[in-house]
């Protein structure tokens, strides 16, 4: 990993080894993190990694912006009209379509 780096988490907590990163930030290899999930959620408030002024953490509510939520809505509502109209929603998730 490349020097003074910042490091952004939006997937999984595990895909981040917590202790290393607690090192890098020590020895300022990694100039600043991001993170919307950490291993072994939910976060306590003594976890070391909140000791990082240049660390900011999110309890895995980063994709909840005004637009985000507004676009679900309104995706709901079309797929509700389409199948009330004899149609289907325009994207199923397990793939049956």
């Amino acid at each position: 990993m490349k020097q003074d780096v910042v490091l952004i988490n939006t997937a999984r907590g595990g895909l981040i080894d917590t202790a290393a990163l607690i090192e890098n930030l020590k020895n300022k290899k990694v100039r600043a993190v991001g993170l919307d999930v950490i291993e072994g959620e939910p976060i306590g408030e003594g976890h070391p990694i909140l000791n990082y002024p240049n660390v900011i953490v999110t309890p895995h509510i980063g994709a909840y912006t005004f637009e985000a939520i507004q676009k679900m809505g309104e995706k709901i509502v079309a797929d509700i009209l389409s199948m009330e109209a004899g149609g289907k929603p325009t994207v199923i998730v397990n793939g049956m379509n």
